[in-house]
């Protein structure tokens, strides 16, 4: 008579519980994996966008009427990648004109840019990325009001 060939019930069981330890692992790290991935890209085209307005600010001696969006003509992306699935919305904050003797043209700028992830179906904390037309740079992770508390002053991480 032939031996019975096969698994038993306890080693498939066995098998099922490995690849499901193997799976709780992976998936989180591979999660922050993305995140750190996708941040490192907001982080290029930040530094690409304060780049734009250098040289926007060097043909025009200004940095007004720089431009955010999509199109060929704006100065900096409006987001982050600039093609495929948005992760990071850019904006970008230029004080108005100083009403003084001399009437001065703004001299500064921030451009901002806020995670639009959501993890496992729960909306994430909020991460903020900042750069100034100085090259000072702030990143903060937290809740809804992380944008206001990004400042480049203080003890906010910097990238």
């Amino acid at each position: 008579m032939a031996a019975n060939r096969g698994f038993t019930l306890l080693e498939l069981m066995i098998v099922v519980a490995l690849i499901a330890t193997l799976t709780a692992i992976a998936v989180p790290s591979y999660s922050n994996y993305r995140e750190r991935s996708d941040r490192s890209q907001a982080k290029s085209d930040l530094s690409a966008a304060a780049a734009a307005m250098e040289r926007f600010k060097m043909q025009g001696f200004t940095y007004s009427g720089a431009t955010a969006g999509t199109a060929a003509t704006s100065t900096i992306p409006s987001r982050s990648p600039i093609t495929g699935t948005i992760k990071y919305n850019i904006q970008f904050v230029i004080p108005g004109p100083t009403l003084t003797a001399t009437n001065t043209l703004p001299t500064s700028y921030e451009i901002i840019a806020t995670s639009t992830r959501e993890m496992d179906g729960k909306a994430a904390k909020q991460e903020v990325l900042k750069i100034n037309e100085r090259g000072q740079r702030c990143y903060l992770k937290g809740t809804g009001t992380a944008i206001t508390n990004c400042t480049f002053t203080g003890t906010y991480e910097s990238w």
